[in-house]
């Protein structure tokens, strides 16, 4: 159980909904401007609580969060996701693993991904730069660099997350495409919405409307690859629920407290 189990935490909140496939970026141009809703539904000091569970036993938390900062001039979302497994299972499993994308605040793309993945014997660390002008993306691993061409306004895998809550809640049946850079390729996330639910977690009870993605076919959470998340229906699009299939049984990730956030210092502009 250790070896299968062991990623799921992680896979779970950090690759969202993205269906990968290598896309060529051709001979891209300025960033071109992109429709969203403004003011955008999250604020720094938003801060999301959920329990993650294995079939029907508690194995960790995991916390999503929005804080403020400025990377090399530009004022930009700081969002950060953490995993870590608890109780017995954090025994078997110990799991602390970290995920910071720092997102334009302006443009709503991302400039940078850090991610730490820490378990008992091994720590892996990740970090990609996003050169949105000069459609460059440059992975440092293991103290090598690699660089990749990526299309304008590229999200990475936590950014994509929160740049889906800004668009419109698509009808049962439509999708939403979002261009991604993750596991050094080029991809669409897609997104399908399904139907509208009322959900009940122990933050309290949500009008939503559910989602299906699909998880990267290297991931170990499950074959068939489906993800779902259930948005709330209001202007904030609180993700409240998450759910997908492994091997080991089903993985679910529900709300347990949340916290709103406050006005940035400066907004989005919407085109």
């Amino acid at each position: 159980m250790k070896k299968r189990v062991a990623p799921l935490l992680f896979f779970l909140i950090l690759f969202p909904a993205l269906t990968l496939e290598r896309i060529s970026p051709g001979a891209f141009g300025a960033i071109p401007p992109v429709s969203y809703r403004s003011p955008v539904p999250f604020a720094p000091g938003e801060r999301f609580v959920y329990d993650v569970l294995l079939n029907d036993a508690k194995v960790g938390k995991a916390v999503m969060k929005v804080e403020e900062t400025i990377l090399q001039g530009r004022a930009v979302y700081h969002l950060i996701s953490e995993v870590k497994s608890s109780g017995f299972f954090s025994l078997l499993v110990p799991i602390n693993d970290r995920v910071e994308s720092y997102m334009d605040m302006k443009g709503l793309y991302s400039h940078r991904i850090e991610i730490r993945k820490e378990r008992r014997r091994k720590t892996e660390e990740k970090v990609v730069t996003f050169d949105q002008v000069g459609h460059r993306a440059v992975q440092w691993k293991n103290n090598e660099a690699e660089t990749f061409e990526i299309p304008p306004r590229v999200q990475d895998s936590l950014s994509s997350l929160y740049f889906f809550r800004t668009q419109p809640l698509p009808e049962a049946g439509e999708e939403i495409s979002i261009d991604i850079h993750e596991s050094e390729k080029n991809g669409k996330l897609e997104v399908r919405s399904l139907s509208r639910q009322l959900v009940t977690t122990p933050a309290g009870t949500f009008q939503t409307t559910k989602v299906e993605t699909a998880l990267p076919k290297e991931s170990p959470l499950s074959s068939k690859g489906r993800f779902f998340i259930w948005f709330t229906e209001d202007d904030k699009r609180v993700p409240v629920l998450m759910q997908t299939e492994s091997k080991r049984g089903v993985i679910t990730v529900l709300l347990s407290s949340q916290r709103e956030g406050k006005a940035p210092s400066l907004t989005a502009e919407a085109f």
